[in-house]
């Protein structure tokens, strides 16, 4: 009456079915099946199975045996990191970054977040950051099965630096020359 399941995550056989109550008495003897009739396990509780469909048989103390259920183990997906919305900002003296705008998708919240730069050094936790030292990181994100993801490594130290030119005057004349007031 009560079983909770845990997908199989990361490609790792690591999916459960935990039985937590029953509409009768407690069996005495358990015999897990898979999808081929094979015997995977004999305990109460299934786990470090693959994803797939899995039968609870259940014996009494007289050996009358029943099926209790039958137990579909998924897969949970992986998280996916999205830069496509990525936004870089340097400071004015060119000398350290910031980051916005990146995205983790998916269903197996909370993610953890790392950014660590090309000697494996964590720089920072969070997802978006700033005034971090301009140079190339990866960002890794970890799910709540420990499941890890990763970008590739980011050149953060060849941002566009424009220098704002203001003309400190025009002469809207029509003669074609600085007849507008343009900020490049």
């Amino acid at each position: 009456t009560d079983v909770v399941i845990t997908p199989s995550s990361c490609g790792n056989k690591n999916g459960r079915v935990e039985i937590n109550g029953y509409q009768t008495d407690v069996p005495t003897r358990f015999s897990w099946l898979d999808e081929d009739g094979n015997e995977v396990a004999t305990t109460e509780d299934l786990s470090n199975v693959f994803p797939g469909v899995y039968i609870l048989m259940a014996s009494d103390a007289n050996g009358c045996a029943n099926e209790a259920g039958s137990f579909t183990i998924g897969e949970a997906d992986l998280p996916v990191i999205d830069l496509t919305k990525m936004q870089t900002f340097t400071s004015c003296d060119g000398q350290t970054i910031s980051i916005t705008g990146v995205e983790v998708k998916g269903t197996t919240q909370p993610f953890r977040y790392k950014w660590i730069d090309q000697e494996r050094n964590m720089v920072s936790e969070q997802l978006a950051f700033s005034a971090l030292k301009a140079g190339n990181y990866q960002l890794l994100v970890s799910d709540k099965y420990n499941c890890e993801v990763h970008s590739d490594f980011i050149d953060f130290r060849s941002l566009k630096r424009e220098t704002l030119v203001v003309p400190n005057s025009f002469s809207p004349n029509g003669d074609g020359v600085n007849d507008a007031w343009v900020i490049t």
